[in-house]
């Protein structure tokens, strides 16, 4: 029996310069940087997570061209998210960088001998929106201690009223409104005029679900 020849032979001039030629380096894609070609840490660390998460899903490594298309994406689906929970929630952060034109000053919270329309007035007219939110609570309580809901004492605290509180159509309004309360009295809040409004409304549910003068 004659053996078989294999008349193949490779050019291997040929080959190196293909092997020399960037273009057919089909591999470099794939390959994580260097540590020494790393420029920004963070996005570096980014990408190779990414690109393993992706690899995790197809079960096969991804060009780093599609890597860098996801990483953008979920970049701008991280900011859209963040403006959009900032917006959802700007009265509560944007006083911070509003200064009060108003001076206010703590004092002992009492229920009688104030004419609450007059002061909510001013206080508004003036852009004085903590003492309005301080004077709509007050008023609340006034009203809520004359139908004997709740036993008005100077020196009880705001959560207090809530658990003394048992007419069911007022519990959640009023809750919520000694929330708004707190944050502008003792907390680190500015009002504004949306905190007001906010006040002011559920003040109203309260005179329209509870009957409250």
């Amino acid at each position: 029996m004659s053996k078989l020849i294999d008349t193949l032979t490779a050019d291997q001039d040929r080959l190196l310069y293909w092997q020399s030629d960037p273009a057919f380096d089909y591999n470099a894609e794939f390959a994580a940087s260097a540590p020494d070609d790393r420029g920004n840490i963070l996005l570096d660390w980014l990408l190779d997570v990414i690109s393993a998460f992706l690899r995790l899903i197809f079960g096969k490594p991804v060009s780093m061209s599609v890597t860098h298309i996801v990483l953008v994406v979920c970049l701008v689906l991280f900011v859209v998210l963040l403006i959009g929970f900032l917006y959802k929630r700007r009265d509560r952060w944007i006083g911070f960088f509003r200064a009060s034109s108003v001076p206010y000053e703590v004092t002992p919270d009492t229920i009688y001998g104030i004419d609450f329309e007059a002061d909510i007035r001013q206080a508004v007219s003036q852009s004085n929106y903590k003492e309005a939110v301080r004077l709509v609570y007050l008023q609340t309580l006034r009203n809520l201690s004359d139908r004997q809901l709740i036993f008005w004492e100077l020196y009880k605290t705001p959560t207090e009223y809530m658990y003394e509180l048992k007419e069911e159509g007022l519990r959640t309004p009023f809750r919520q409104l000694t929330n708004r309360f707190l944050e502008v009295r003792y907390g680190n809040f500015q009002a504004t005029r949306s905190t007001y409004d906010q006040a002011s409304a559920l003040r109203d549910r309260m005179v329209s679900e509870g009957g409250l003068p």
